[in-house]
């Protein structure tokens, strides 16, 4: 296995990642203080893990969900749409 400490990635592909999971802000504080272009996958795997991220954000909660639950709740907001 790779020494994930000693691992770096791109700070633009961080970025991504983290856009991709819903964190611009977030996404963009990384990248500005990421070191020399590059940010540490250890970090940004604990940062992950515990959601740390997601803990720079006011108003969002989380809840755990059954599928059969999400793809009710899924339904319901596509029917409140329309």
């Amino acid at each position: 296995a790779a020494d994930l400490a000693a691992s770096d990635v791109d700070a633009h592909e961080a970025r991504l990642l983290l856009r991709s999971l819903d964190l611009a802000v977030e996404s963009e504080l990384v990248a500005a203080n990421s070191l020399g272009g590059k940010v540490n996958l250890a970090q940004l795997q604990e940062g992950l893990a515990s959601q740390t991220f997601y803990k720079m954000q006011e108003g969002r909660y989380f809840v755990q969900l059954s599928l059969e639950e999400a793809e009710h709740l899924r339904a319901s907001m596509h029917a409140m749409r329309t």
